[in-house]
């Protein structure tokens, strides 16, 4: 049976601050992606945290609190006022970028289960609520690549062996090979995506085709906004596109 976390999320898809009945957003978020990108404090458990409540919201990277108006329907995001203690990095640069995609925000919505502050239709902020990898137990084990949008064949270094993905949703890891070079990373639930963050890679030369399969896959389990998986199928889908498919190893 497909299985996808909080379905009824996706009623919501497409509504925005510009709507005559805005979604309820209040509670916390934790900010995943900024600017295309995963958002990552350094060791340990810590997490950007995004707060909307009244009207306000206030987002906290674990330095500053960095404080604004939240709109209500027709309105635009107004100025962010921020305390102005001194970070380190990689804090500082985290408070810096959200300021200025901040500065750029014209709307928002939650789709998938997630909040997406946009710039007109690009997402330059997404955060969930934090949820367990339970939603996708379904995930764990071992996994054979089968299918990647751009890609007419799977390819690999090894002739006899496609690309793998091994996933661990207990620990919350996830590692695998593109057909090149390996990688493993963190994964999170995000709404009703899995998100693979690569947290490393090694750094092997790959020759084509296998360069491109690799560039493909990787942007693939980063734009893909939602995840579904059965008793044989793991897939990632943006929109009604599919764009990564993995086959369960027996």
């Amino acid at each position: 049976m497909k299985s996808t976390a909080v379905m009824a999320a996706m009623l919501l898809a497409g509504c925005s601050s510009m709507t005559s009945e805005p979604v309820q957003v209040d509670g916390q978020w934790t900010i995943g992606r900024l600017q295309g990108e995963a958002v990552r404090l350094g060791s340990g458990d810590n997490q950007a945290e995004l707060t909307i409540a009244q009207g306000k919201m206030q987002a906290y990277f674990g330095c500053n609190r960095i404080n604004g108006q939240w709109p209500e329907a027709g309105q635009s995001f107004g100025p962010q006022m921020s305390t102005r203690m001194g970070c380190q990095q990689p804090v500082a640069g985290y408070e810096q970028r959200y300021n200025q995609a901040m500065a750029k925000a014209t709307g928002y919505q939650v789709q998938h289960g997630r909040l997406q502050i946009l710039n007109n239709d690009q997402v330059i902020l997404e955060a969930y609520k934090p949820t367990s990898l339970d939603s996708f137990r379904q995930a764990n084990g071992n996994w054979t690549l089968v299918s990647l949008q751009g890609m007419a064949d799977i390819v690999s270094m090894n002739d006899e062996k496609a690309p793998e993905l091994s996933i661990d949703i207990t620990e919350g890891k996830a590692g695998g090979d593109s057909g090149c070079n390996r990688f493993f990373g963190k994964l999170t639930a995000a709404g009703d995506a899995l998100w693979l963050d690569s947290a490393g890679m090694t750094m092997m030369a790959c020759p084509e085709p296998m360069s491109k399969q690799e560039q493909l896959l990787m942007s693939a389990f980063s734009q893909a906004d939602h995840t579904t998986v059965d008793d044989d199928k793991l897939q990632w889908w943006q929109g009604d596109s599919l764009l990564v498919e993995y086959q369960k190893q027996q």
